[in-house]
């Protein structure tokens, strides 16, 4: 084609060029039926996590806040269990445990914690809301921190270590993670309510993700820590009760800490500490455990 418009010898060149390719084999439709891939394992897990939250935004739409919070909520929290369980690698843990353990948290662990804070520890809660620093940290470790590590613990303590359960520190650490997230989720909705109330445009949209997407996974994190000192103890009966204060102890520290600190930057380098932590220990976790039976021999 002779021409001096380059639109049209540019539209004749693309035509051209359309001619020489075969859609067939650029979109080879019949082979990607024949291949079936949706039968294969890792795209259906791709499918289930991208095409999830489009599923729940139809299902929930604009209704009832803290339905819709619960929804999304699992949904990043079962994300970042998978995520864990790949890098973790537990072994292969009693699904009735599991599922007792979730139940036990999400039913009763944000009862036990309001019953907590009106009885017993009352005066430490009150202590959380004091504008002086370090009285405020005192209310937020025991009044909180405390308080929800011991909530998060329990279940474990219950399924796994009075039935003197045969798992490694890192499995009792899963569940310590399990048991976290479960916490996370179910506190959720009621903190949505309160950002929906008190907070507007893009303050309540970060609190919101915030409260679905990080905090879930500290509280892992935090009960991860705990678990695994859950799991030394069961494996190692001298000091274990010593073994069960400190982890409980820890981790009530970072959480009390990362409380009073969450507004600012401090807050900030307290959740990376507290996630290198429980990094750390997830890593040297065989170690330590090898050197403390090694020290419970020669004692």
């Amino acid at each position: 084609m002779q021409t001096n418009d380059p639109f049209k010898k540019g539209i004749y060149d693309l035509r051209e060029e359309f001619r020489m390719v075969r859609l067939d084999t650029v979109i080879p439709l019949s082979s990607w039926l024949k291949s079936r891939p949706w039968n294969t394992a890792w795209v259906r897990w791709f499918l289930l996590y991208a095409l999830l939250p489009l599923f729940l935004s139809r299902l929930f739409g604009a209704r009832d806040l803290s339905q819709v919070t619960w929804a999304f909520g699992i949904y990043f929290s079962f994300t970042w269990l998978m995520v864990l369980r790949f890098f973790m690698r537990p072994e292969n843990v009693d699904l009735r445990v599991l599922v007792k353990i979730g139940l036990f948290t999400a039913l009763f662990g944000g009862l036990l914690v309001l019953v907590l804070d009106k009885t017993f520890l009352r005066g430490f809660v009150s202590l959380s809301d004091s504008g002086i620093l370090p009285v405020n940290w005192i209310g937020n470790v025991f009044g909180v921190g405390l308080v929800e590590e011991a909530v998060k613990a329990l279940p474990l303590y219950i399924f796994a270590f009075l039935p003197k359960l045969l798992y490694s520190p890192i499995s009792f650490s899963f569940l310590g993670v399990l048991s976290g997230l479960v916490f996370g989720v179910a506190e959720g909705p009621a903190y949505s309510m309160f950002y929906e109330a008190a907070l507007e445009g893009g303050d309540q949209v970060t609190a919101q993700l915030l409260r679905l997407i990080s905090l879930p996974l500290l509280h892992a994190c935090f009960g991860g820590i705990v678990g695994y000192f859950m799991g030394l103890a069961a494996s190692h009966k001298r000091g274990s009760h010593a073994l069960l204060a400190l982890g409980l102890g820890l981790s009530a520290i970072l959480h009390g800490t990362y409380n009073t600190f969450s507004g600012g930057w401090i807050g900030f380098g307290v959740a990376i500490l507290t996630l290198l932590v429980f990094v750390s220990y997830v890593i040297t976790g065989e170690e330590i455990a090898e050197r403390l039976k090694g020290e419970e021999v020669t004692a």
